[in-house]
């Protein structure tokens, strides 16, 4: 492999390299993706896999869309870009504009806290406003060195308000065992939660104190007057009631005099035995694939394509640069395959075939936010209450759809998707009048282009010509026309393509 470059720098639109002395021009996400794929395909060819085709402009576009920003694409977006030539260097220049977006920063903070402190805290401190939410969301703006942000998460001190990151303490107040077990899961990949109590059953290598002596590491911080200190004191003990447990990872302690969080945060990012960029990995993989590499809660598992892991892990350890490792990911042919067709198991577990999965509860509440234009909508005859109006909307969603703090897209079911449809958001919403309501707007445009518009909408593609002909509507009142869109609008958001990514 090359030697690497530290630095990678973005200039007009496309991956720039810069050189040292020392070291070669560092490989760009294209080339390292077509690495990628190069593992990948000799895999199919050795189990005797044919991949799909790749997925049509309009597909990749939709699927990239929701993946990297969250939502779906714009029907001015979604024109553009199948006006343009299908090409690499089509999606690599939508790639780029998307991972430089806002939409971007907040769904992988999104992500990211769900993982940390769930959903359901999420939403009682605000969804994307809670503190921790923003502050993420700030660091992927930024793309701040994925080592950094934990390391400062770790560490966290001071106001929460003004330094979001100490969130994060405030989810587990006056729970060490709680962190670690968080901590272990997200940041190493692994699930020590059941040596709390006990030697772990399935990992003979660690044990109950070893568990208790990371959550010693937890044992000073706390939540005071809304904001996380540092006690000068303060100690846990072996299963909560026997000895006390000095803090130690990896054969380290903390020296006398050094923050035992600081510590910790140390050896998570920096210990080569800690398992954080192949956790970082795994788990980044999975928002993006319907299939794991390797199971992101226990990457000390066997993954099915190791040479493929251990080639992202190497990479990314080079700078921890996530925008870098998303561009990789979405960049390969195995990303960019088709989701049509009837694929066998094996070709979906081997990537040889795009997965269907539904959409995460964020995905579909910014997709219907945007494509019922909720915010006008919420104003109403009520300009006051707008704000009060969307705040229980949002709510009412999320409670259907977010029972699981870190619930994979799988785990929605038919009667969320039915309690939506039927329930009162839709229903306040499909059939409003106000000028800005999703139905005001497609009868304000000529007759000819209501339907396509109302398609590229909410599926993010032009109708059929099937589709266009069964239904054209002629010679109709207005009050039909009204009528008809009306039904039109509710079968397509009641539709499994506008549920799930494909």
């Amino acid at each position: 492999m090359k030697q690497l470059l530290l630095g990678l720098v973005f200039v007009g639109g496309a991956w720039a390299q810069t050189e040292t002395d020392s070291a070669a021009p560092r490989e760009t996400p294209r080339e390292l993706a077509a690495r990628v794929d190069a593992l990948l395909a000799q895999a199919w060819e050795a189990a005797d896999l044919t991949p799909s085709r790749q997925a049509r402009p309009a597909e990749f576009l939709r699927r990239l869309s929701l993946d990297v920003q969250g939502t779906t694409p714009r029907p001015d977006v979604v024109r553009a870009y199948l006006d343009g030539k299908d090409d690499d260097a089509r999606r690599e220049r939508l790639l780029t504009s998307m991972l430089w977006s806002q939409g971007y920063a907040q769904t992988m903070a999104e992500r990211w806290a769900n993982q940390l402190v769930g959903r359901s805290y999420l939403l009682d401190r605000g969804g994307a406003r809670a503190p921790l939410s923003v502050w993420l969301a700030q660091q992927f703006a930024a793309n701040r060195p994925w080592d950094e942000v934990v390391r400062a998460l770790l560490g966290a001190q001071g106001p929460i308000a003004e330094r979001g990151a100490g969130d994060y303490f405030r989810r587990f107040r006056g729970a060490p065992a709680e962190l670690a077990g968080n901590a272990a899961q997200v940041f190493l990949g692994r699930q020590l939660q059941c040596a709390q109590c006990h030697d772990h059953p399935f990992e003979e290598e660690v044990t109950q104190r070893e568990f208790w002596q990371l959550a010693a590491f937890f044992a000073r911080v706390a939540v005071r007057d809304e904001a996380v200190v540092e006690r000068p004191r303060g100690e846990v003990r072996l299963g909560g009631e026997g000895e006390v447990v000095a803090p130690r990872l990896f054969a380290q302690a903390p020296a006398p005099t050094q923050p035992r969080r600081e510590r910790l945060a140390a050896l998570i990012t920096g210990h080569a035995d800690s398992g954080f960029a192949r956790a970082t990995v795994a788990r980044t993989w999975t928002f993006f694939f319907a299939e794991p590499l390797v199971d992101p809660d226990d990457v000390n598992r066997t993954s099915a394509f190791p040479a493929v892991l251990e080639l992202l892990v190497e990479d990314f350890r080079q700078g921890y640069d996530m925008r870098r490792l998303v561009s990789t990911l979405v960049l390969t042919r195995a990303y960019g395959l088709t989701s049509h067709g009837q694929a066998s198991p094996a070709a979906l577990e081997a990537f040889a075939a795009r997965g269907v999965r539904p959409l995460t509860p964020e995905q579909l509440w910014r997709s219907l936010a945007q494509t019922l234009n909720l915010t006008a909508v919420a104003q109403g005859d009520d300009p006051e209450g707008a704000e009060r109006r969307l705040t229980a909307w949002r709510r009412q969603f999320f409670a259907l759809f977010a029972r699981d703090d870190r619930s994979s897209p799988a785990d929605n079911t038919v009667a969320q998707a039915l309690a939506l449809i039927n329930g009162p958001l839709l229903n306040q919403t499909v059939g409003a009048t106000t000028p800005d309501s999703l139905l005001k707007q497609l009868l304000a445009l000529p007759r000819a282009q209501r339907l396509e518009e109302l398609f590229l909408r909410v599926l993010a593609r032009p109708p059929t010509p099937a589709e266009s002909r069964a239904l054209r509507l002629s010679d109709a009142s207005s009050d039909e026309e009204r009528a008809f869109l009306h039904d039109v609008i509710w079968a397509l958001f009641n539709s499994s393509e506008f549920f799930h990514t494909h």
